[in-house]
């Protein structure tokens, strides 16, 4: 919780987000961190905020779903500056979009499901609203994406709109089960 939120209460605009939404803010105390959450099918998608590993790092906004699947699908996508992040070592590669193949960077154990993710239309036409200097990933049975501070609400509702399209397809190619625990 920021010095703002601990002197003045809530956070009105993730209060309004959460009620917009149809999730729940939770605002927590100088010890934790304010949270929302939204229940979707079977999982629970949590947005928070986070400090870097150092105190002096960058403070960034997170929206994270645990799941439980059968394959070992990992996937991570940046946009090109930061193309020198790893997965294993697995090398960058292209989806087949111009647009999209220009802007990101896409690394992946699965190359074929991560293309053919990105052929729904639902998960490509949110994916690219929503797109920013952040990084999307799906790695240990967490799908999450990072950036730091986000701070436009309708970015976020398109966050919350994108995970819940991407659970739909991955669950779809039964990648994902339920877990229900967070």
């Amino acid at each position: 919780m920021s010095l703002y939120s601990l002197l003045f209460g809530p956070n009105k605009i993730w209060k309004q987000l959460a009620e917009d939404i149809g999730g729940v803010y939770e605002f927590k105390d100088i010890f934790s961190r304010d949270k929302i959450t939204l229940t979707y099918k079977q999982w629970i998608i949590r947005l928070d905020n986070h400090l870097d590993y150092d105190e002096d790092g960058p403070y960034y906004t997170r929206l994270r779903v645990l799941t439980s699947f059968q394959s070992p699908l990992n996937f991570e996508i940046r946009e090109h500056p930061f193309i020198n992040f790893t997965l294993g070592k697995k090398k960058p590669f292209k989806i087949g979009d111009l647009i999209i193949d220009k802007k990101f960077v896409f690394r992946s154990n699965d190359e074929k499901q991560l293309k053919s993710l990105f052929k729904s239309h639902k998960v490509y036409y949110n994916f690219f609203r929503v797109s920013g200097d952040g990084c999307f990933k799906f790695r240990r049975n967490v799908l999450s994406y990072e950036e730091v501070k986000i701070r436009n609400v309708n970015k976020l509702k398109s966050l919350f709109l994108m995970f819940k399209r991407t659970l739909d397809y991955l669950d779809s190619i039964d990648k994902i089960k339920i877990n229900q625990t967070s």
